[in-house]
């Protein structure tokens, strides 16, 4: 009993000695003369989108499944027969924090102060085989410098977009225009229980195309999908600040450029009209072009220059979900491949569960759901409510 009580307090060590280690391997940013990839490679969507394991690109359901593939503006859920119809996706991300965050698989310390913030959400308006929607996920990085100011350091990309069903209940096609920013802004007010107001000291802005194509093979259980992000460059727009917080500012934003593959198999089981019961498996390929003189978002907070993004990457998402009690409980499993960005590391394999739940009518009738995301010094955890259909 003893021996294995030690045991935690020694891994707890030899993991900070490695992190520490890893620190070391990178010089100091001492100018502004370099990129910061503005890349997720973790989940970062709705809670049934986290819970099969981001597999979504072919399910394309949803105005949360825009970012993924945009053709999803189009296509309607089975329960959705009006000429017009609309969706609604609001969620909470509790990603871990300090050291035991690792947000972009960079294999530095933690951070020591400060904390994450993430914005999810957007809604959607179908009108017969036409819809458009907008889609909102960003985070953000609050940090009090040593003068006792806070500053705050935001990442936010706005789509809007449009798709057509051209193929009635067979193909999909979606266009979408996003805005990606970065801003650096100081509290107006230095009390951190009372700094909700911030002042913009520099901005980057830019913006890129994404197209997606659903396909649902007609008469079989079988859909696909591909889409593809531009690569986009931000620059500034606003502000002469070199240095904010402490930090060395980057020259740029980059992007790199997305592309995806997606199959989805759907197995109803219908043992009656009433029968709603489902299983559904889903798989995504994806691969992502380089990023010029980058570093590592981590990199970034920590003024370490960590190179990344010097050459493609690829990474994969599977998934299932299945409605175990008709009209009442589903439940869904998955795991994923996080691109290795990061010159001679592996990928970070990440494992992710949830459930949803039918709760009660008033007005509409209405649903909890809950996911995580857990892998090597990352976890995160995804509630949400909406509507149950």
């Amino acid at each position: 009993m003893g021996r294995r009580a030690r045991h935690p307090g020694w891994l707890f060590l030899v993991l900070l000695a490695a992190a520490d280690a890893a620190a070391q391997d990178y010089p100091p940013i001492t100018a502004s003369d370099f990129n910061l990839e503005d890349f997720n490679g973790v989940i970062t969507g709705s809670s049934r989108i986290m819970g099969m394991g981001g597999a979504f690109g072919a399910v394309a359901e949803g105005v949360a499944a825009f970012p993924a593939n945009p053709a999803a503006l189009a296509r309607r859920y089975p329960y959705s027969t009006d000429w017009f119809d609309y969706d609604i996706a609001i969620d909470w991300l509790l990603p871990g924090v300090g050291e035991d965050l690792d947000y972009d698989n960079s294999g530095l310390p933690g951070l020591q102060e400060g904390k994450f913030v993430f914005v999810l959400g957007g809604a959607s308006l179908q009108f017969g085989r036409f819809g458009i929607g907008l889609y909102v996920r960003g985070r953000g990085y609050e940090v009090t410098a040593s003068d006792g100011q806070i500053y705050s350091f935001e990442l936010l990309e706005g789509n809007l977009g449009a798709a057509y069903e051209i193929v009635k209940d067979t193909f999909y096609l979606g266009l979408g225009m996003a805005v990606s920013t970065m801003e650096a802004q100081r509290a107006l007010v230095e009390d951190p229980v009372r700094a909700d107001d911030f002042e913009t000291l520099v901005r980057f802005e830019s913006g890129f195309w994404r197209i997606g194509a659903l396909w649902l093979l007609p008469d079989t259980p079988w859909s696909f999908g591909a889409s593809a992000a531009m690569a986009a460059e931000l620059a500034r727009t606003s502000g002469t600040a070199r240095a904010v917080g402490g930090r060395h500012l980057p020259m740029g934003v980059v992007r790199p450029w997305e592309g995806m593959l997606s199959v989805a198999y759907l197995h109803p089981f219908k043992t009656s009209a009433e029968d709603r019961r489902f299983i559904r498996g889903a798989l995504d390929l994806m691969v992502l072009g380089p990023s010029t003189d980058a570093i590592t978002l981590k990199g970034f907070m920590l003024q370490l220059r960590q190179p990344v993004g010097r050459d493609p990457s690829f990474g994969f998402h599977l998934g299932a979900e299945s409605e175990v009690i008709s009209d009442w409980w589903q439940v869904r499993a998955g795991t994923y491949l996080e691109p290795a960005r990061r010159p001679g590391t592996w990928g970070r394999l990440h494992f992710t569960a949830g459930t949803e739940v039918k709760l009660f009518t008033l007005i509409w009738t209405w649903k909890a759901s809950v996911a995580f995301d857990v892998a090597d010094r990352y976890t995160n955890l995804c509630v949400g409510i909406g509507f149950w259909h």
